[in-house]
């Protein structure tokens, strides 16, 4: 540590000790401040970065903060041989390629979700949480209340909703399927008709989104869909 030296305008003053830092700071005339005196006053080595001027003052430098995630694409994927419609947004790092590897396809992007609670302030937002039943290979959707019976296990959030519907909002509901015993997540009209060809009825309002765009994380909503007559064959989609 550093210790102050004594005497006039030449002298200078020893701040508090934060650890082992000292934070030094020489008497200096008030136009040689060449930031606000609130950046200096900082203390700690841990999570400020120290810089010397010109003028021989320290100068506490805020360390850069990274940028706020994008929002979450939610998409569907499908596996004509588990005969499971999966939800994925932020699995994989937003690749979604746990699924892709598994043999999973592309059905469409549903809705634009939040990354995280924080990301509309002022908002009431609900967790749109990952669930799996190993006994039926099914992969689920579902929010803090959602009882889809003691085989399904938790196993990550994949984004957040809106707790309440509004201007741009669109339901991301829940659909079952008793021949499947396959539950799907979706929030686009193109799956609502897809669904009820296929035999999924309507079980629940898990949240609400905003419709699918290509600023999120994710690919794009003009993803093509997956025709109801070929949902019991295998194959791949391929993308440029």
């Amino acid at each position: 540590s550093s210790s102050s030296s004594s005497g006039g305008g030449s002298g200078g003053c020893t701040s508090p000790q934060e650890g082992n830092a000292t934070l030094v700071v020489p008497f200096v005339r008030p136009a040689l401040l060449q930031r606000p005196l609130a950046q200096v006053v900082q203390l700690g080595l841990g999570p400020v970065a120290h810089e010397l001027n010109a003028s021989g003052l320290y100068i506490a430098s805020p360390v850069p903060q990274p940028p706020p995630s994008p929002p979450a694409l939610l998409r569907t994927y499908w596996s004509a041989s588990n005969q499971d419609m999966a939800p994925c947004a932020t699995r994989s790092a937003a690749s979604c390629s746990v699924y892709l590897e598994a043999g999973y396809t592309l059905v469409r992007a549903e809705a634009t979700c939040l990354p995280s609670p924080d990301s509309a302030p002022g908002e009431d937002t609900v967790p749109l949480r990952l669930l799996f039943d190993s006994y039926r290979v099914d992969n689920a959707l579902g929010n803090l209340t959602t009882n889809l019976g003691a085989n399904y296990s938790f196993i990550d959030t994949e984004c957040y909703g809106f707790a309440q519907g509004g201007a741009g909002r669109v339901p991301v509901d829940l659909f079952w399927n008793a021949a499947r015993q396959d539950m799907w997540a979706l929030a686009t009209e193109a799956s609502r008709a897809q669904a009820k060809a296929a035999g999924y009825t309507f079980v629940a309002t898990i949240g609400y989104a905003l419709a699918a765009t290509s600023t999120a994380a994710g690919r794009s909503s003009t993803e093509q869909a997956v025709d109801p007559a070929y949902m019991g064959r295998v194959f791949k989609l391929t993308f440029a």
